[in-house]
């Protein structure tokens, strides 16, 4: 024993097993929860614009090299006036993000492989997890996201965001690689599964339907889901606001690309099959460094059960102009346009037939 000791590469070896050890008990015992805490709220409220109330349970080491946060919740901060009924509208809630659980670390061997500092991070959404990690190289930043089994009943993360509750399962991931120095998407794709998926029911405020201020979401199962989209160059991008559909397409030069034509996300397939309804979208959404300011030019079409517009008396509903306009058999066939924050869409008989007939109708 005491001739391995005297060997040099033995004695350095445990000198900084020793001193790692040292140091990582002491840090455990002496690491400043509060201060970092307090450090991290500011910081996160400062990233989202001041626009969110941050609150955290509590904050601590993980997995040596990095820091998890247990307890966090996001809070849109809205004025009270702005919250309160109106013309006996349903009182509204500020949105609200609730996570179990977000850990971050710094991880040497991945940073070693990528040639650049990477970050791998976990994130427990109450109905499971998302794993993923971001590195950044002279190529650009990479961002990867996947999520496991995701149980939308028991995460409310995407119901709060969409502002309805949604049920079902999730499976997915998302693939980005971003410029290195401005905040445009250069490629990626994005894959999304669900199974038994179910929306609603919610009340949802919409000047799309007049004189229908306040729109009734009756509880409907969208079945399955498989979506496959993927950015590409966005030269070609959506149509103005201004325009609709079969106007000139016009490129543009957004603030996101500094000049250039801002990437686009290509839907290659988003499909649903559901006892209630079944539908299917198509397009291309030219991105903005606002996202909404990113415009779609987009086609879908929608199939409703029957049994599910009479209960549910939606007859109505679909006997309005837009509706009639798309009505081709069974489908009902609409376009959009516009911008995400003002999205415009009107019916359309040939979308209806689904985006074999789009794809026939300019091919002729």
């Amino acid at each position: 024993m005491e001739q391995w000791l005297e060997k040099p590469l033995v004695r350095n070896a445990l000198y900084i097993a020793f001193a790692l050890v040292t140091f990582m008990t002491f840090l455990v015992f002496t690491f400043p929860d509060h201060r970092v805490k307090q450090i991290v709220v500011v910081q996160l409220e400062k990233a989202l614009d001041n626009k969110y109330d941050v609150k955290i349970v509590d904050i601590g080491l993980w997995r040596f090299t990095g820091v998890q946060l247990r307890g966090l919740t996001l809070t849109e901060r809205v004025a009270p006036e702005a919250l309160a009924p109106n013309d006996g509208a349903p009182e509204s809630l500020p949105m609200s993000v609730q996570l179990d659980r977000l850990g971050a670390r710094f991880a040497p061997l991945s940073s070693v492989f990528n040639l650049g500092p990477t970050v791998s991070f976990q994130v427990d959404l109450g109905g499971g997890y998302l794993y993923g990690s971001y590195h950044q190289n002279g190529k650009g930043r990479h961002v990867k996201v996947e999520l496991d089994a995701i149980d939308l009943r028991k995460s409310t993360i995407v119901g709060s965001m969409l502002g309805v509750p949604m049920f079902g399962e999730l499976d997915g991931e998302l693939v980005l690689t971003l410029d290195p120095s401005r905040p445009v998407i250069t490629a990626g794709h994005i894959a999304l599964d669900g199974k038994q998926l179910t929306v609603g029911p919610a009340t949802i405020h919409t000047e799309k339907f007049p004189p229908m201020t306040y729109f009734e979401i009756p509880q409907t199962n969208f079945g399955t889901l498989s979506a496959r989209m993927q950015f590409g160059d966005g030269a070609e991008g959506g149509l103005d606001e201004q325009d609709e559909p079969g106007a000139k397409k016009k490129k543009k030069k957004t603030a996101a690309s500094g000049g250039a034509s801002a990437s686009t996300l290509l839907i290659n397939e988003f499909k649903t099959s559901g006892r209630d309804i079944r539908s299917e979208i198509w397009g291309d959404i030219a991105l903005a460094s606002n996202v909404a300011q990113s415009r779609p030019k987009l086609e879908m079409r929608m199939q409703f059960d029957e049994g599910f517009v009479t209960k549910n008396s939606l007859g109505p509903i679909l006997n309005m102009n837009e509706f009639r306009n798309g009505k081709n058999n069974s489908w009902y066939g609409f376009v959009l346009w516009g911008t995400l924050g003002n999205l415009r869409f009107k019916g359309a008989a040939t979308a209806a037939q689904g985006p074999q007939a789009g794809e026939l109708q300019a091919q002729q």
